[in-house]
């Protein structure tokens, strides 16, 4: 198992309205955040985003069960979801979606990870598609010391209802009060990103991770767990999932492995093949 170095996650704030600390490809060597090339962990109180695109990616919005308010995500494909605390939201853009997501209301805040994950070569060109999973729906696996809550993909006996396009995993753990312990298997050529939300993680090297840092871990050779221990407060999420060693190029929502697809995409937005979102509903 390898670790990179312990990254900083740089901060964006918006207004009073929304705030993020957040984590790019480019902060990790090589392709070890791969697949995923965005992570924002973030604060919104009020509407901050009006309708924008994505291409060649999807974006998944995992909200915090700690969240207080609502999300209203409307898309393209005129699909409307209202999600809240514990639930996920996928986006899966292929070829390309517009959506705006914003509060429902005024009052509350939504803590949340906003998540591209980069689409393979292969399947770039899918259809788009959206789809909501309650967080009641998800398995809570109790063990070590830890609560864990399996988002997206199988941990074990456990299987997330989230129908992926591709194999990811999610995890959102928290400690019982007294710490705990994570012993996660990885295949071969499996990269881990483990990301602190509250509290403090130690690796098997021995160093700790606080709220606002990051690891990538990789999986090379053979498959081997991926170990974390837990501090007595820690809240982290571990996004999994295969090593994509694609190059990456990308203008904000849209990612491709070469220029020319990417100024394809962006053509074919221009050209409102994209389509448009209903209005937005008057009480969000």
């Amino acid at each position: 198992m390898d670790f990179s170095a312990i990254t900083t996650t740089k901060p964006l704030r918006m207004l009073p309205a929304f705030e993020a600390s957040q984590l790019r490809a480019a902060d990790f060597p090589g392709s070890t955040m791969s697949p995923f090339v965005m992570v924002d962990h973030f604060r919104m109180y009020e509407r901050t985003f009006e309708e924008h695109p994505h291409a060649g990616i999807s974006a998944v919005t995992l909200m915090f069960e700690d969240t207080t308010q609502e999300m209203v995500s409307i898309d393209s494909l005129k699909h409307v979801a209202r999600f809240g605390a514990g639930d996920l939201h996928w986006t899966l853009a292929g070829r390309g979606i517009t959506h705006n997501q914003m509060p429902a209301a005024k009052a509350g805040v939504i803590h949340a990870l906003q998540i591209f994950v980069n689409l393979p070569p292969g399947m770039k060109d899918m259809a788009p598609d959206s789809f909501l999973v309650s967080g009641r729906d998800m398995p809570v696996v109790k063990q070590d010391g830890l609560r864990i809550r399996v988002v997206a993909g199988r941990l074990g006996a456990y299987t997330s209802p989230a129908p992926l396009p591709q194999p990811v995993l999610m995890l959102d753990a928290t400690a019982d009060g007294e710490g705990g312990r994570l012993a996660l298997p990885l295949d071969v050529a499996t990269n881990a990103l483990i990301i602190p939300i509250k509290g403090e993680v130690r690796l098997p090297d021995g160093r700790t991770l606080k709220a606002g840092e990051a690891v990538a871990a990789t999986n090379r050779d053979t498959a081997a767990p991926l170990m974390i221990e837990a501090g007595a407060d820690a809240h982290f999420v571990v996004l999994a999932g295969p090593d994509d060693p694609s190059p990456l190029v990308s203008n904000g929502p849209f990612v491709y492995p070469t220029i020319e697809d990417l100024r394809a995409a962006e053509a074919r937005y221009r050209a409102g093949e994209f389509g448009h979102c209903p209005p937005v509903p008057p009480s969000a």
